[in-house]
């Protein structure tokens, strides 16, 4: 399956998957690891987000973010 490229909000912003070698992380609403961001994504940066869930549009926060992550990835985040 080709990547998913970028595409646009209706406020132009870019939305699309998370940058490589980040994430995804498991949605503690439905399960699933489909995480969507607007703009330029950064999980160190304050405020955080907004990361949401593709499948059911959950607003991750940032403890459910590093704890949706697969171990090895929560190690790296540390």
């Amino acid at each position: 399956m080709p990547p998913a490229t970028p595409s646009r909000s209706e406020s132009g912003e870019r939305t699309g998957p998370l940058a490589p070698g980040m994430g995804p992380a498991r949605c503690p609403n439905c399960g699933e690891r489909q995480n969507v961001a607007q703009g330029e994504f950064d999980p160190a940066r304050e405020p955080f987000g907004p990361l949401n869930c593709m499948v059911c549009g959950h607003a991750f926060t940032r403890r459910e973010f590093v704890a949706g992550l697969a171990p090895e990835e929560r190690r790296s985040r540390r």
